[in-house]
């Protein structure tokens, strides 16, 4: 029987929980989509086209996940 290693060796994560710089960049995705919403829902007449909010939300969730400091 093998003792499972705590540190992160071959890109494995020690947990199942994610790191830090995945998570940052799924909360700054997730918060993207909502301030996209709200624009939406509460200012009358502006309009985000669904490409431009996508890549905005693509381009801030790599922003975070990059800016992070791994563990």
């Amino acid at each position: 029987m093998s003792e499972v290693n705590p540190t992160v060796e071959n890109n494995e994560a020690p947990s199942a929980a994610p790191v830090p710089k995945v998570a940052a960049a799924g909360v700054a995705g997730a918060i993207v989509l909502v301030v996209v919403f709200f624009v939406q829902t509460f200012v009358p007449g502006f309009e985000i086209p669904e490409a431009v909010a996508s890549a905005v939300t693509i381009i801030v969730a790599f922003a975070a996940g990059y800016i992070k400091r791994p563990r």
